[in-house]
């Protein structure tokens, strides 16, 4: 289910309250597996901190489920220090 399923009237709240029911129920599954691998574990362990804040997005319209506007905000940033750099002058002496 995408966000404009939402918007264009296609899902209701209540269907966005059980995808939510359903994904922290998924959720709870696979933190409950053994795992051995301590970069997983800590993934895991920034879940179960975070949990609460994890699925807002499918009850408040009002937060973007995927963080592309800060994605593109540090994209814009790298592409203005890259022109900066090949805007100034190298400061290397023309004769060693």
């Amino acid at each position: 289910m995408g966000r404009n399923e939402h918007h264009e009237g296609a899902k209701v709240f209540e269907d966005l309250v059980k995808e939510k029911e359903w994904a922290i129920s998924r959720m709870i599954e696979l933190l409950l597996l053994p795992i051995e691998h301590k970069d997983t574990r800590r993934v895991r362990r920034r879940i179960i901190k975070y949990n609460r804040e994890l699925f807002t997005f499918l009850v408040n319209l009002l937060v973007e489920p995927i963080n592309n506007w800060a994605e593109q905000q540090l994209r814009q940033r790298d592409s203005q220090k890259k022109t900066l750099r090949l805007q100034t002058p190298s400061l290397t002496p023309l004769y060693p």
